[in-house]
């Protein structure tokens, strides 16, 4: 029973890893491209003869070297290395930091034989965070409070606010945004009805 209950252990160990592969491999797939190479295999080696499709002298890999551009090239001291196995003929480079990025690629062979370098090819990388949104202010006049229901809350009218009142864009609730509670004008003229102490409304 022990021994058993190991077993169940260690699968389930392995079973939470692999999902974590998993997740981790389809978010890193769905990160933008800060540089996107092409090239063009060669079709000669150096001594004129043709390049195989298959056999050891066949193309196995090209070898794409890149960093931060040290006077005008690549800073080979400092560089990354990374791979694509044939037959790609692109490469794509992600989390690159804002600068002039200078790349090179290199042909490699099933000998592990790789080519002198190709021409330089340069990105420049411009990374931006935009500025706060300001005036953002209700669209639509209505506001609303929020009531709990059974297994489910609703949001329900309560009054109005003049147009163009500001709304507080760091305080929202599915797409409703809190707007100044002294500036609604209540559906209810009762002054004993009981206040909500949060309203919200649509804003944009």
């Amino acid at each position: 029973m022990k021994r058993l209950m190991q077993i169940r252990i260690c699968l389930f160990a392995i079973m939470v890893f692999l999902i974590g592969v998993i997740l981790g491999t389809a978010a890193n797939a769905q990160e933008a491209c800060s540089a996107t190479l092409t090239w063009t295999d060669p079709t000669l080696n150096t001594d004129g003869t043709t390049i195989p499709v298959t056999g050891p002298t066949a193309l196995k890999e090209t070898w794409v070297e890149y960093s931060i551009c040290l006077a005008g090239g690549v800073d080979f001291a400092n560089s990354i290395m990374t791979l694509e196995s044939q037959p790609s003929q692109s490469h794509c480079v992600t989390g690159l930091e804002a600068g002039d990025w200078c790349f090179v690629a290199y042909a490699v062979n099933n000998q592990d034989n790789a080519s002198d370098a190709s021409n330089m090819a340069v990105k420049t990388v411009i990374t931006a965070i935009p500025a706060v949104p300001t005036l953002l202010t209700v669209v639509d006049m209505v506001v609303y409070t929020i009531r709990q229901q059974p297994n489910r809350f609703v949001f329900l009218p309560i009054g109005t606010v003049p147009g163009g009142t500001q709304c507080d864009p760091d305080n929202y609730v599915n797409g409703k945004f809190t707007v100044p509670i002294d500036l609604v004008i209540w559906t209810s003229n009762d002054p004993n009805a009981p206040r909500p102490i949060v309203v919200v409304a649509d804003c944009a």
